[in-house]
């Protein structure tokens, strides 16, 4: 399982890029009628809800290999786990009311501005992941260097 753990520094670009490109597609999509454009928005939203569903696999499986943690890269650890969760979760509903309203043809108006703005809200929660991620990341390579002083 530790090839899971490896793969985490790896695989979490893929879902933020998809997934925080994913509302300004779709905002592009409202001014310029074309499927084009709503379509690309749908393709990146499913792929970027796979690929976080990954990154969350493998980040469970980074966070099991940490043989002991500090109670301050607990704390980071704890808090990037809750915001990547807040992010698999949201985009996922995001994704299925989409499909849904879009097989009621009911995507458009008010509920397309509605998902938009959860979808801008869910980049802050993108951010906020890979800011805790990042200072995760930080200090276990920091409590690691100190170790082996």
């Amino acid at each position: 399982m530790d090839f899971l753990a490896e793969l985490h520094h790896k695989i979490i670009h893929f879902p933020i890029a998809l997934l925080f490109i994913y509302p300004f597609i779709e905002f592009v999509s409202m001014f310029y009628k074309k499927d084009f454009f709503s379509f690309s928005s749908l393709i990146v939203l499913i792929i970027g809800v796979i690929t976080s569903l990954v990154a969350v696999l493998t980040g469970n499986q980074a966070l099991n290999s940490i043989d002991k943690m500090n109670p301050e890269l607990y704390q980071l650890a704890d808090t990037h786990y809750t915001y990547a969760n807040i992010v698999v979760w949201l985009f996922t509903v995001l994704l299925f009311s989409r499909i849904y309203l879009q097989i009621k043809k009911q995507y458009e108006g008010m509920w397309k501005i509605i998902l938009l703005l959860l979808a801008f809200a869910g980049c802050y929660f993108i951010y906020q992941t890979g800011e805790y991620g990042g200072k995760t990341a930080h200090t276990r390579i920091s409590t690691m260097i100190k170790k082996s002083e």
